[in-house]
């Protein structure tokens, strides 16, 4: 359709010429009276040139970089592990994590304890949820059988870490209605923290915050507190 069109337009425009009446004639000047010339068209109007205010305006801005995620930013983390437990500094906070077995009916489980002290005499945001700020994830071992688990996090609550102030928290396995440790049984918790900062809109997950392992030998139970696998490697 598009290649036809420009040779019917000429067409037509021949056919439209040659059907019309010739112009008129135009009257000739006397001889008594100058022929006066044709007046020259007035000269064109230069262009306006786009103020640069304008083409900034009618060019869109260009969007910033996306920033990096919360969740992968690098963040140092420091472990130092003691006679006393395992402290972890991040953040401006210093954490001091201890683990110790506990009876739970028949048998064992394990008492994760925390107390959390501002570094740097700032407040810090800590997110809790309906478990508290702990979150647990990890396997058991049973009759030689290793099964996985892990957390959910349900409900949020800010706790806030105040200069000259422990904030002390703490979390047991399995929890309520879970099943304990027998004799020979073990477990393994990677522990993490649902959220720390220096305000709520700046906190973010400690993933690798401490591991703590329990077992039952001779009916008696054990735990231990150390930093997370391939810490410094």
């Amino acid at each position: 359709m598009m290649r036809h069109f420009p040779t019917a337009v000429a067409c037509w425009l021949v056919i439209a010429c040659g059907g019309s009446a010739p112009p008129a004639e135009e009257p000739q000047a006397s001889a008594s009276e100058p022929a006066s010339a044709p007046e020259a068209p007035p000269p064109a109007e230069p262009a306006a040139e786009t103020p640069p205010a304008a083409e900034a305006e009618a060019k869109p801005a260009e969007a910033p970089p996306p920033a990096a995620s919360d969740d992968t930013a690098p963040r140092e983390v420091k472990y130092i592990q003691t006679p006393e437990g395992l402290k972890v500094e991040v953040s401006g906070v210093r954490f001091h994590v201890t683990a110790a077995p506990s009876k739970v009916g028949g048998g064992f489980g394990v008492k994760v304890a925390v107390k959390a002290e501002s570094m740097d005499q700032k407040s810090h945001s800590l997110l809790s949820s309906d478990n508290g700020p702990i979150a647990f994830a990890g396997s058991v071992t049973r009759k030689k059988q290793t099964t996985k688990f892990g957390d959910e996090r349900k409900g949020e609550v800010e706790q806030t870490i105040t200069a000259g102030a422990l904030l002390e928290f703490a979390r047991e396995w399995p929890g309520k209605g879970g099943q304990p440790l027998a004799n020979n049984e073990s477990v393994e918790l990677d522990v993490g923290l649902w959220g720390v900062g220096d305000s709520k809109e700046s906190r973010r997950p400690v993933k690798a915050f401490a591991r703590v392992k329990a077992k039952v030998e001779g009916y008696k139970g054990k735990a231990t507190v150390e930093p997370p696998p391939n810490v410094g490697k």
